[in-house]
């Protein structure tokens, strides 16, 4: 039988592991900003607690937005057909207009079913029956990715494939998908298509199959910044700023954000003696020499107020303290407070 688990402390890995093992809740809830994990444990959960023999009679998967509470709780509530159990996985469940018909269920769930419910987004926790989810059940929430490491997961998204990415192309990839893991992970796939295994991708790959400008991106506006280069970086600026789909100005600032941190971090371990830099500050050992040289050009004092001018450019890209100034020249002005 299924057995009710309390809902703190569970991750991911804990729901696999605890699958595997064939222990289970008659329900988990799968919540969070970030679909591509939600979605990810849904389909191991689909592949892996029935037989591909017990599936046809004993797995129900809809949608939100095409069924009902009610429709769900009759489901649910069915008895499997020659099987231990049945599973019922309903995607989108933030869509159903009337989740709190589940309080009933969530009270007592049918022994012999699992449900997963996968939620996009943060619950209402007012309601009585997502209190009892978090109270009772299995809960796992899917938080979005900072942008800062998004270059090091999609690195490992090629690697567990049998693949490798140079690290300048998976920064390239970061910041044409953004923090969105399952368009990174989309993109990845179809780069992986029609390569061989083994093969390490190039940024001279991803400029040919992508369409992402090996000279105009983020990895290279870093760059020119930490070279205080001002040509380069207002050529690139003026570049991104013309391309707001391609490269949103928010998430431009945010990574922006992380470099000149490490550049900090890095004047930091180095008063201490640290001797590998590299890996304390989170950063390949290929990209130390470039830090080394922003170092030089950026003391700390400066650095904190690069950072000040960075959270002023990121309110005014969301509409507050701007004034008068248009999107496009927020990050030019911006370029300029920072080199200067």
């Amino acid at each position: 039988m299924a057995a009710k688990s309390a809902a703190t402390g569970h991750t991911i890995e804990s729901v696999v592991k605890s699958v595997k093992g064939r222990e289970f809740s008659p329900i988990y809830f799968l919540f969070g900003e970030e679909a591509y994990y939600i979605e990810e444990l849904s389909k191991f959960m689909e592949m892996n607690i029935l037989q591909e023999d017990e599936r046809e009679f004993n797995q129900t998967i809809c949608y939100g937005s095409e069924t009902t509470a009610d429709l769900v709780v009759m489901t649910a509530k069915r008895y499997p057909m020659m099987s231990e159990y049945q599973v019922v996985v309903v995607k989108e469940a933030q869509m159903l207009k009337d989740f709190k018909l589940f309080e009933s269920y969530f009270k007592q769930p049918q022994s012999s079913t699992i449900l997963v419910l996968c939620y996009k987004g943060k619950p209402d926790k007012r309601i009585k029956a997502v209190q009892l989810l978090f109270q009772d059940f299995v809960c796992v929430e899917s938080a979005s990715l900072k942008p800062d490491r998004m270059p090091d997961w999609i690195i490992r998204y090629f690697r567990k494939r049998n693949y490798d990415i140079e690290p300048r192309a998976a920064l390239m990839l970061s910041e044409h998908t953004g923090s969105d893991l399952v368009r990174a992970a989309m993109e990845a796939d179809k780069l992986m298509l029609n390569a061989a295994a083994g093969y390490a991708f190039t940024s001279k790959d991803l400029e040919k199959q992508v369409g992402i400008s090996r000279e105009y991106n983020i990895f290279e506006l870093q760059n020119a910044l930490g070279r205080k280069d001002v040509y380069r970086a207002n050529s690139i600026a003026i570049y991104i700023s013309k391309n707001q789909k391609e490269q949103p100005i928010q998430a431009v600032i945010a990574l922006l954000y992380g470099y000149f941190s490490k550049i900090l971090l890095l004047h930091y371990y180095k008063g201490k003696g640290e001797r590998n830099l590299s890996k304390a500050m989170g950063i390949w050992d290929s990209m130390l020499k470039d830090y080394e040289v922003a170092a030089r050009n950026y003391s700390p004092a400066k650095l904190i107020h690069v950072m000040h001018h960075l959270r002023k450019s990121d309110l005014q890209s969301k509409g507050f303290e701007a004034g008068s100034i248009e999107t496009e020249g927020i990050l030019q002005e911006l370029i300029f407070k920072i080199i200067h």
